[in-house]
């Protein structure tokens, strides 16, 4: 499993993102019609129905066949809708005859029919609803007399579509070259998508281009007129010959996805009759190179510009917005300056930059700062982002910052991060994917975002403060150098999978405070033998706590509520859950060989032996390291057990000792 959402890149290809809400769509769809089904459909012939106001509805087909005769009657009633989904994916299905008394066609009625290369429908259909012959078959399409209603993305994915045919008797739809216009061809709604044509005028006569009206087109080039006012949502999305485009003066709105996944994309030129650049806008066009803003812009939306190679963000004065993952994974983008009228700028906005190296602010600006390239909120207690692409190996923040934002170090090289005893909360995803080796989270810090070390593959050793409550989700999921985590008594809760991946962390100890802890927390950590915990059982759910991790649960003497199992791994009481040094029997004190004594524990470590002369003001040294082995309900005597003795301490006139581990 891999729950960090930054996976982003992917989601225009073969499946674009109005595919994607279209499948959402058609799910929540499909399982209401289920429901209605179940409770009302009869069927006849392999075709399913339900009765409503005198008339017969066709709310189902079983793909039988390869041609489909939809009955014109049914128990005497008249067909006269054809419902949603009703022949889904019926691939094999090449012909259907619809009766003429049908005037209806629902949404996704012949969604990913791809055999069906041709229909004909009746005179009287007056609407076709959304996504109707998505991801069909269809080679030629004709409008018939009585169309007034034409949903959205109705041809979607229609790889086969050569040409549009109306009715000359229409009043609401016409045809030129086989692209479909309204009557006045002031609206253009679709351009066939198997045309090989390189180029294509758009009329003088049109206003809006419809939606996805060009989408997954062969063109390179496309004129837009001057007339053109709209270029609504989809309207070149995943056209990947398109070269460049001029998007000319007066066109003022431009919707989302207007041209994301257009991969051949190399120069946009926006008019400054545009004041708002909307989500997705340029998505993974990613041989975008030339796409100035206009002076007139006022808001950049989600992912506008997600994944293009723009080498540099000029931001224009009297911006105030900047959405969501806007510039987010921009691999060339190497500097950014955020204006004055700038007010907001999501966290995310410039993350996965991998060059990256300054973000500057205007020093007018009353919202942001910048210190050193980095950004900041305007009082510095908020860091903001890191830029990826700054090369130093350490960076300290300047104190007074009291939180690290989500996010904020994602993925950057350094690997190590001195954090001043003024921050008091780290982000959700704030050192994802970083090269951290080892990190000190200082004292004052109390909450510790989801995520926040997801992913450190560095990371070897973490330490956390008293007063944090909780070790949320995912927090050091796939931090597979981690070998050495302490967890304070003030933690009541550990999410899922917060050490999931962990696989070199011999054994962990829980304290008695925590009372929960979420799905395979400890999973795929394949070298913990031991996890101690120090109160009894925390809840879990049914899925396994320990699940691929070859653990023994310890639990000390007295504790109540544990049984032979725990989250899919043994249990074993066990007296001791941290290193303690035996002070009574024979092992303990001077011998012939030195003084000496034996220190147990119920895990498999190692401990460090250290010695001093003073304990006012000690220089500790290590004398020793020793390896602890524990093997649960062994009756052996030496189980969970270690020797130490001190050659030298004959030599000295004091000497102190402790145990590190």
């Amino acid at each position: 499993m891999n729950p960090f959402p930054l996976s982003f890149k992917n989601l225009v290809g073969q499946i674009t993102r109005a595919g994607f809400i279209a499948a959402y769509r058609f799910l929540a769809v499909l399982l209401l019609l289920v429901g209605v089904e179940s409770a009302n459909a009869q069927t006849t012939n392999g075709f399913s129905y339900v009765e409503a106001g005198g008339s017969m509805t066709i709310t189902g087909y079983n793909c039988s066949s390869n041609l489909a005769d939809v009955p014109a009657l049914v128990n005497g009633l008249p067909v006269t809708s054809i419902g949603s989904h009703a022949f889904f994916q019926c691939t094999n299905l090449t012909r259907v005859t619809i009766p003429d008394a049908v005037t209806n066609i629902s949404d996704y009625a012949f969604y990913r029919c791809t055999g069906l290369t041709n229909i004909v429908l009746p005179g009287n259909l007056t609407t076709i609803g959304d996504n109707a012959f998505a991801g069909s078959g269809l080679v030629y399409f004709s409008i018939p007399a009585g169309l007034i209603n034409l949903g959205d993305y109705v041809f979607q994915s229609c790889d086969n579509l050569l040409a549009f045919d109306v009715d000359p008797s229409n009043p609401n739809f016409s045809s030129v070259g086989g692209v479909l216009f309204d009557k006045t061809q002031s609206v253009l709604f679709r351009y066939p998508q198997a045309l090989t044509s390189p180029s294509y005028l758009i009329p003088g006569t049109v206003k809006t281009v419809g939606f996805g009206a060009f989408q997954s087109s062969k063109l390179t080039k496309v004129t837009i007129p001057s007339g053109v006012t709209s270029l609504l949502d989809d309207v070149f999305n995943a056209s990947v010959k398109l070269s460049t485009i001029s998007i000319p003066e007066g066109v003022s709105f431009i919707g989302d996805s207007a041209f994301s996944g257009c991969a051949g994309l190399t120069e946009a030129l926006i008019p400054n009759s545009v004041t708002n650049i909307g989500n997705y806008v340029f998505f993974q066009c990613s041989k975008l190179t030339n796409a100035p803003l206009p002076a007139t812009t006022t808001y950049i939306g989600d992912f506008s510009f997600a994944g293009t190679s723009l080498a540099k963000a000029i931001l224009p004065d009297g911006l105030l917005g900047v959405g969501q993952f806007a510039f987010s994974g921009c691999s060339k983008l190497t500097s950014v300056v955020i204006p004055k009228t700038v007010t907001f700028l999501a966290a995310n906005a410039l993350n996965q930059c991998a060059r990256l190296s300054e973000i500057q602010v205007d020093l007018s600006n009353t919202v942001y700062s910048s210190l050193g390239g980095v950004l900041f909120d305007k009082a510095r207690t908020l860091l903001i982002q890191y830029p990826l692409g700054i090369t130093a190996s350490s960076y300290t923040i300047p104190n007074g910052v009291t939180t690290i934002g989500g996010g904020a170090f994602t993925r950057v090289g350094l690997t190590h991060v001195e954090i001043p005893t003024s921050v008091t909360n780290i982000g959700t995803f704030a050192f994802s994917g970083s090269s951290l080796t080892s990190v000190e989270i200082p004292s004052g810090v109390v909450d510790i975002g989801n995520g926040a070390f997801y992913g450190c593959s560095s990371l070897t050793s973490v330490r956390i403060p008293e007063g944090v409550g909780q070790i949320g989700d995912y927090t050091f999921q796939y931090c597979y150098q981690l070998s050495a985590i302490s967890i304070p008594s003030s933690v009541n809760r550990i999410g899922q999978y917060a050490f999931f991946g962990c696989a070199k962390l011999p054994s962990i100890t829980i304290p008695g405070s925590v009372t929960s802890i979420g799905t395979a927390a400890l999973g795929q950590c394949p070298v913990l033998l031991i996890a101690n915990f120090e109160g009894n059982p925390p809840l879990t759910d049914s899925s396994p706590l320990f699940a691929g991790s070859p653990t023994t649960v310890c639990y000390l003497p007295g504790a109540i509520g544990w049984g032979p199992t725990y989250g899919g791994a043994r249990t074993a009481e066990c007296p001791f859950l941290n290193p303690v040094i035996l002070t009574t029997g024979t092992q303990f004190g001077i011998s012939d060989k030195g003084f000496g004594f034996t220190i147990a524990w119920a895990t498999n470590a190692s401990v460090v032996i250290e010695a001093s002369s003073a304990v006012a003001a000690p220089a500790w040294v290590p004398l020793s390291t020793n390896t602890i082995s524990f093997v649960p309900g062994s009756s052996n005597p030496s189980n969970g057990q270690t020797h130490f003795t001190d050659s030298k301490s004959a030599n000295v006139p004091n000497r102190f000792y402790r145990i590190r581990w």
